[in-house]
């Protein structure tokens, strides 16, 4: 399996050469849009089991592994770099039904750790509007460079996602996985 971080990128920059540096976030940003039936908020203390099972739906189609509760929680919230504002949760009908939880801007540099949607709520532009919905929050922060990571063989079409919206692959790494037998 093979990992690709991205970083956006003004358009017209070579894919194929590895960046260092970092572009600002592409003026104007664009207005995301949402369905009627779909509102943004960020994340509150009693969300984290309701997404945390909306995460383990969302990546059950590849290779994604989402930590047991507890261990995902400490994970996620308790580093200095976490920060509810920048968590977004898309609710249709009181369920979580897509989200991007990005980290708190360090240095002017965003990172997105999550960006997930429903299976069922797929191809209807709601990870392009949650995207665009995180690059704003970034920018009102004072970010001008955004990354995120997406597996290769991530089966939504995410990194034709991120390219399309002007991300470009700064580094890809290989991760390599061996059972441990035992004596």
């Amino acid at each position: 399996m093979k990992v690709f971080v991205f970083d956006l990128l003004a358009y017209g920059e070579n894919l194929d050469r590895l960046k260092n540096g970092g572009q600002e976030l592409p003026y104007p940003l664009s207005k995301q849009h949402f369905k009627a039936d779909v509102a943004v908020r960020t994340y509150a203390p009693d969300d984290a089991r309701p997404l945390h099972a909306f995460l383990e739906l969302a990546y059950a189609q590849n290779n994604e592994r989402v930590d047991p509760f507890e261990a995902w929680l400490h994970f996620m919230t308790a580093e200095e770099d976490f920060d509810g504002r920048f968590w977004h949760l898309a609710v249709a009908e009181g369920d979580i039904v897509a989200c991007a939880l990005t980290w708190e801007p360090y240095e002017g540099n965003g990172w997105i750790k999550d960006l997930a949607v429903h299976p069922q709520h797929r191809r209807r532009g709601l990870g392009e509007a949650l995207l665009h919905h995180a690059h704003r929050a970034y920018r009102e922060a004072g970010a001008t460079r955004v990354g995120l990571k997406v597996d290769s063989d991530n089966p939504t079409g995410a990194g034709r996602l991120y390219e399309r919206l002007g991300y470009a692959i700064d580094r890809v790494y290989a991760i390599f996985t061996r059972a441990v037998s035992t004596p």
